[in-house]
Formats: structure tokens, sequence, C-alpha cells
């Protein structure tokens, strides 16, 4: 089956260790045991209240709300937890420190407050009080990576070396963390201003392969900078450019390298160095689908370095997937104009507006730009995005064209773009060019799934080269077993090729994974009633007959309940 038009909603997440499997099996967000409710007596309409204003999308309101309960019943666990947990979830740290404190006060220890009181120690030099706060932050995710760090980047802000080190080794005890031992090794050397045993660990790091993203390349490029030696940060920046394309981190340092000025990096203070972590660990959580507690961390992060871009890019599109578009677009808007993300963030606020059914303002916020800065291919290809969602495929195929044909420094080249334009076309019944798009994007990215997918099944439901599409669609499958789609795509290519047996597994299993799609519905009938199951073949199109099917499905649909189905020919071609 070819892929939804409304693509354009991945969700990017920077390239990270494989620690999400580990962490996301913890409830990262708050672990207290609620015993407690309010009552009548303590404040129980306000309670309510901040509960309703909050499941409403108004946290401003359920703040209020909450702290007028607590007012009303002081220290009820209840309370001050689900108030903690707004406040962090809205960046309203002022409340959140308020709650956190109380929570500690009245003994109950949440582990996400008392990691917010340890991290606002820090800040404020007090290195004793923030080791005690970390006492409170517990749990197999906090325990094996994320206090260690803490703890380890307490030692170095107090001048204690040694005991940093000592700190970090409790990392070594998970295989897939000790990456990052290394690298936190040598920003503390780094910070500690122990130049030479610093760049002895960058070099090992970049020698041993294992980095995982372009921020331990920054800060060897800054120290090396710092030392005079342009040169040397240039070279290995240049080298690294070409391992992490995408990053705007590295860019931005051989950028302003080249000006003559010295960015910062992760190995320039602990907070710099524990935002950063904490970011990391966010984007690692959202990709496994642990979204409320990676929110908690990307706002960790932003609490430790406010203007950390990075940061804010990542929870709007964890906002998004959470299908809170407003708080993405509050999160969004806070982005400079003068930073580099500021593009990628208007992008995402367009996307935020779409979802709140504000596309009118979405398209104004993309065109507004585009007239006060001249043609850029990303903005360009999200005007093209906003369109296709739209179902304006003429509009779309033109934006994206002029995304590709931008000026050169912004242009764009990548496989979505040709992707996309070629589902523009398709749907405008311009196969020719379609399908030179669709192979265009796997000639810029191999075995790209969605795009192996969409050809293969094209090429099936036009008739064509079914053997190559069988073999797109079995490559596709065996990247992403678990989408529906593709493995609809793969059991209707065995039912054209007779192999029904094999169909009947797979178009069941991709009813399974998507059961509220009215084609994958509609092909498991066609295979049930082929292989004599005529009565669950009915079934399954009187099913897909309900899942607001497109015209041409409707027709067809209602006349095989009518008449059943003429059965094709196997094609084995």
């Amino acid at each position: 089956m070819a892929e939804d038009k409304k693509i354009s909603g991945q969700f990017p997440i920077l390239p990270l260790i494989a620690v999400g499997a580990l962490l996301a099996s913890t409830a990262l967000l708050s672990t207290c045991t609620l015993e407690r409710y309010p009552t009548e007596d303590t404040g129980l309409g306000s309670y309510v209240a901040a509960q309703n204003a909050s499941n409403i999308g108004e946290p401003g309101r359920a703040l209020g709300f909450f702290i007028d309960a607590l007012e009303k019943d002081p220290g009820n666990e209840v309370i001050l937890e689900k108030a903690f947990n707004l406040a962090l979830k809205e960046g309203e740290f002022t409340h959140a420190l308020r709650f956190a404190e109380e929570l500690a006060t009245g003994g109950s220890e949440v582990s996400n407050a008392q990691m917010l009181l340890a991290l606002d120690n820090l800040v404020a030099g007090d290195y004793e009080a923030m080791q005690r706060a970390l006492e409170g932050a517990t749990g197999p995710g906090y325990d094996s990576l994320v206090t260690p760090l803490a703890r380890a980047w307490a030692r170095a802000a107090a001048g204690e070396v040694e005991e940093a080190f000592a700190a970090l080794r409790a990392l070594s005890a998970v295989a897939a963390f000790r990456p990052l031992q290394q690298t936190h090794a040598a920003y503390i050397l780094d910070y500690a201003g122990r130049a030479p045993e610093a760049e002895v660990a960058y070099e090992r790091i970049l020698a041993d392969n294992q980095i995982v993203s372009a921020h331990p390349v920054v800060a060897y490029g800054v120290m090396l900078q710092k030392q005079g030696r342009e040169d040397k940060a240039a070279e290995i920046y240049e080298r690294y450019l070409d391992i992490f394309p995408n990053s705007e981190a590295l860019k931005e340092a051989a950028h302003m390298l080249q000006q003559g000025i010295v960015t910062t990096s992760r190995a320039a203070s602990p907070e710099a160095a524990l935002a950063g972590i904490m970011i990391m660990l966010s984007g690692q959580l959202a990709g496994d689908g642990a979204l409320q507690a990676s929110v908690a961390f990307g706002r960790f992060g932003m609490f430790l370095d406010p203007g950390q871009s990075d940061g804010l890019l990542l929870l709007g599109n964890i906002f998004i997937a959470l299908e809170e578009p407003a708080a993405a677009l509050r999160v969004l808007r806070t982005i400079a104009m003068d930073d580099p993300r500021y593009v990628s963030g208007l992008i995402r606020q367009s996307f935020a507006l779409d979802d709140m059914e504000r596309i009118d303002e979405a398209f104004d916020l993309m065109r507004d730009y585009l007239a006060g800065h001249g043609e850029n291919g990303s903005v360009r290809a999200a005007l093209g995005d906003l369109h296709r969602i739209q179902s304006q495929f003429e509009d779309a195929a033109r934006d994206y064209t002029l995304a590709i044909e931008a000026p050169v420094d912004s242009k764009a080249t990548d496989w979505f773009v040709y992707f996309t334009r070629a589902i523009s076309y398709d749907e405008l019944d311009l196969w020719n060019l379609a399908e030179a798009d669709f192979l265009k994007a796997l000639e810029l990215e191999k075995d790209q799934p969605d795009v192996l997918n969409y050809l293969g099944y094209s090429w099936i439901d036009r008739g064509m080269h079914i053997e190559e599409a069988r073999y797109l669609i079995e490559r596709a499958a065996e990247q992403r077993p678990n989408d529906g789609a593709i493995t609809d795509s793969l059991g209707w290519v065995q039912y054209l090729r007779g192999d029904y047996e094999n169909a009947v597994i797979n178009l069941e299993r991709a009813v399974e994974l998507e059961p509220g799609d009215p084609v994958i519905n509609d092909h498991l009938g066609d295979v049930y009633w082929v292989v004599g199951r005529e009565m669950e073949a009915r079934f399954q199109w009187s099913h897909a007959l309900s899942l607001d099917p497109d015209d041409e499905l409707l027709a067809a649909l209602k006349e095989k309940l009518v008449s059943g189905l003429i059965v094709i020919s196997a094609n084995k071609d």
C-alpha cells in the first residue's frame, strides 16, 4: 500500500546510542505512590478545575487552580505532584521549583522533582546541596546514567576532577554508556583546563569512531581554536562535516571559526554538558515512543541552557507528536531569529498550525518568510508539504520544484523532496515524472523503505514490473516488519502472484497493524474470497465500507458486496 499523503509529520530524531530501551522502561515522569486524594474540604473544586483546564489545553489556568487548591490544602501530595508535573512540562520553572521544594519538605521523593532541585543547586553553585538532592533522584534510568553524570559534573564544578572521574566510572557497568563515559571525561579535562590530557582524550574518542553526535568534535575544535590552532580545528571540522552533514552545531562552529569567533561547546560548563545529555536522552526517549518522559528531560535541558535551540526544536517535535500543537507553538516561537535553527523552527510551527486547523496561518507564515528573506529551499519544500496535505497537488509539485531549484546554499537536495514531489505527480496522473522522482529518491537514499514501498506498490497497481516490485517491497518489509502499509504491499503482491497462503498471513497481519485502513481491509477481503472464505470476505468488505473509503473504493466495495469478486488471474511475471 502507498503511504498516506500526510507523511510530512515524520519525526526527526537525533542519531544517538541505544539507551532508550533501558530508560523508557522506567517511570521517569513521576514515581511516587499517591495514596491521599483531595476532598471537598481540601479544595476539590479547584483541583477538578485544574484537571479540566489541563485537559482542554489551558495550562496557565490549570496552574492557577492548582495553586488555589494548595492554598486550601497545603502539602497535599496528589495536588503537589500533578502541579509539579504540569509546571515542568510547560517550562514554568519558578512554579516547578516551588512545588518540588514542597514535595521534598513533605518527605516525598519524586525523582524528577529531586533532579530539578539538584540542577537548581548546580546553577546556584551549591554543589553539596546538589549531591544531597541527587540522593532522591533514583530509579533504573537515573541510577545507571543520569545521576552518575550529574554527580561527576558536581565534582568537576567543585574542582574535584579525580572524584569526577570516579563518579563517571559507574557508567562502565553498561556497555552502551561507555562512549558517554569517555566523552564526558574529555569534557571534564577540557573544562578543568587540562588541555594536553583533554587533547589525548578527544583524539582517542575520534580514533575509536564511537561518537554518535558532532558535539565532541565541536568541543575539541573549540579547545584547539582557543590555543591558536585554527588550522587543525578547521581540518577536524571539515572531516566530520562529511560524517555529520546535517549537524547545525558543527556547521555553526565551522562558520564561526572562519569569522574568527570562538563558539561555545558542551565542555564550556557543567550546565552546558548536562543540558546536552538531557536533550540527548529526550531525543532517544522520544524515538522509543516514551514521549511524556522525553518532555521532562527536554525541560531539564532548557532549565540548564534556555537558549539551546536543539532542545527547543526537539520539544516542539515532541509536543506535535503528543498532539499538543499549541504547546509546540509556545516552544518553537522562542527560537531567536538570528539562530541557525530559526528556519527549522518556523517550518515546524507551520505543521503545528496545520494540526490546529489554522492552515491559512500556516501558509502565511511560510509565504511571509519567503517574501522577506528570498527563496529558501527548506521553506519552499515545507510550503509544498502544506499544499500536499491539502490535496493541492499541482501547487505542491510547483513548490517542490522551486525547492530543488533554489539557490545553492538552501536548495532542497535530499531524497524526501523528490519523494514528495513524486507523490504529487502521481496524484496528478503524471506517472512518468513521478517514477523518475521515485528512482531519484532511491539514488539519493538507497533502500529507503518508504520509497521502496511506494514505488513497488505503484508498479503493482499498474501491473508493471511485478517481480521487481516484489523485490522492492520485500526489501522494505525487511527493514520495517511492523509497518502496516508495507506489510499490506507485501501481501498484495503475493496475492497477485497467486501465493494465497502467504498473502492471507501478511494481509491479516497488516489489518492488525492498521485496523482502520479501508484499503487494507479491502485487500484482506479479496484474498479471503479467492481462498473460499466468502463470509469472512464480505465481513472485511463491509468493514472497509464503514471506514470512509474514497469514492473509487466505495463503488468497488458496494459492487463486491452485491456480486462478489471476479477473480483475476495470478500474475507470475
